[in-house]
């Protein structure tokens, strides 16, 4: 998506995103028997969700004031976090109240997709251009008058200007770095520069910084208890996985809107990150253990000290919920 961000800007490819998120959801939502169609759903509605995720947080941060940015990008992993718990608790309803061998009990689930998606395709039309992105393409006017909008304040009042003043001394900076005394220096150059700064001596190790804390973000564990918690319910001894995965939802969620609404901006980003990071990786340490150890089984007879350890097992997801909403 990067090359739509900096080319049709985030309002356009949060418009693209969403359209494609939508095609993918429909495609979900209304087959009879065609698994292809089913598929090829899956496939948009990845491509469209992974575009909303990559614009959402920068469009966020592009538009929040200083002294509480940290808070509102925050939000965006809050709210990521409930729509996964209305998404747990869906399918609990659909498993105790429904008939699975109907084809309604995974329409609902795929159709309610389109519920988010069609909101944010209403509230388009509301949606201002990032001004920082506009600032980039020399539309000062615009940009200001985004500014007044977002920061609900006159256009020629002096806040305004100092933040206009501020990112476009920050883009003159960036556009030094990157294509020198060029006024308008293709794409393609601007990729072979970055490319070529990312290589100085200095500049590595922040590359390869950032690029470790993503992959071992990823690689936590938190996504696979996302998908496969079931399976991972089931294996430590659990029978009403749905309700757990609800449970471990909830709190997740909850932690995580308690720290980016109250602590963030108090505790800062390091010290959170290293706590959580060192908890989590307790919290998955002892699952492994325990079920190599105990390999308990879901309608099999079970030790006193395998029960024990099962819901040993049972509260280390849960704190491992609530300590990676607070530090990933």
């Amino acid at each position: 998506m990067y090359p739509a961000l900096e080319l049709l800007g985030r309002r356009m490819t949060v418009i693209i995103s969403d359209t494609i998120f939508i095609f993918g959801a429909i495609l979900c939502t209304v087959p009879t028997h065609q698994i292809g169609l089913i598929y090829a759903g899956r496939f948009f509605t990845g491509m469209g969700v992974g575009g909303i995720a990559a614009v959402s947080p920068i469009y966020i941060a592009e538009i929040s004031p200083p002294a509480i940015r940290g808070r509102l990008t925050g939000f965006f992993e809050s709210f990521y976090q409930t729509g996964a718990v209305i998404g747990f608790w869906i399918n609990y309803g659909i498993v105790h109240n429904m008939d699975r061998s109907k084809s309604k009990a995974w329409r609902i689930p795929m159709g309610v997709q389109l519920i988010p998606a069609g909101l944010l395709a209403l509230m388009i039309p509301l949606l201002k251009e990032s001004p920082t992105w506009l600032l980039k393409r020399g539309r000062d006017a615009e940009a200001r008058k985004n500014y007044s909008f977002f920061r609900n304040l006159p256009e020629d009042h002096e806040y305004i200007q100092q933040d206009m003043d501020f990112v476009k001394i920050q883009i003159a900076k960036e556009r030094a770095h990157l294509v020198g005394d060029e006024q308008h220096a293709t794409f393609g150059h601007m990729i072979k520069s970055a490319a070529k700064e990312g290589s100085m001596k200095g500049m590595r190790n922040r590359f390869v910084l950032v690029f470790l804390m993503f992959m071992w973000q990823a690689w936590s564990g938190a996504a696979a208890i996302n998908y496969y918690s079931p399976t991972i319910f089931t294996s430590i001894g659990l029978s009403d996985v749905t309700l757990w995965t609800g449970v471990y939802g909830l709190i997740k969620a909850g932690g995580s809107i308690i720290f980016f609404t109250w602590f963030i901006d108090k505790f800062g980003r390091k010290n959170p990150w290293i706590i959580s990071s060192l908890i989590c990786a307790f919290c998955q340490y002892y699952l492994a253990i325990y079920i190599a150890l105990g390999k308990p089984k879901v309608g099999q007879p079970m030790s006193d000290s395998t029960i024990a350890g099962g819901k040993g097992a049972t509260a280390m997801i849960m704190i491992f919920g609530a300590a990676w909403s607070f530090g990933k």
